[in-house]
């Protein structure tokens, strides 16, 4: 039975989407109906709210999941800037988005959240395939490309 089921091991990205899934389940539970309701509303992606609501679309917090999983990847020197500009950059959309907002408030937590939790929720698996710190920096004016560890082009 336990072969059926994700885990952080086998199947981190479908793993950390279930513990999403059933956090945003349990919440809805807890805060009730009305601020539940409100809040859908708020995160609504049909064509009506689409308009208004440019970058919530779900699609950045994929985005974020997805650059926060990225930055393990990079050399070590890189990592300790990446994620204060990540994190900048977010603070940028919640001032363009409407701060003070209940819908700013949402959209703010949500892409911090899955920053850090594509960060946390993919560090150790790359560890293992020793993949973390791999990306090499940008070559320089004159400086011949380099390839990425593990891959065929060396």
């Amino acid at each position: 039975m336990t072969r059926l089921l994700p885990s952080p091991v086998s199947t981190p990205f479908t793993f950390w989407y279930l513990v999403v899934l059933l956090a945003t389940t349990a919440l809805q539970h807890l805060l009730g109906e009305t601020v539940s309701a409100r809040l859908l509303e708020l995160a609504s992606t049909d064509a009506h709210n689409l308009w208004r609501r440019w970058l919530d679309i779900g699609v950045s917090y994929g985005f974020f999941a997805t650059a926060g999983a990225l930055v393990p990847v990079l050399a070590r020197r890189f990592r300790m800037w990446a994620v204060p500009a990540i994190e900048a950059g977010i603070v940028v959309i919640y001032l363009i988005d409407g701060p003070g907002t209940l819908g700013g408030i949402v959209t703010f937590a949500g892409h911090l959240i899955a920053l850090h939790i594509g960060m946390l929720g993919w560090w150790r698996w790359l560890g293992r395939r020793g993949v973390t710190g791999t990306l090499p920096a940008p070559a320089g004016p004159g400086d011949r490309a380099r390839p990425l560890a593990g891959s065929a082009a060396r």
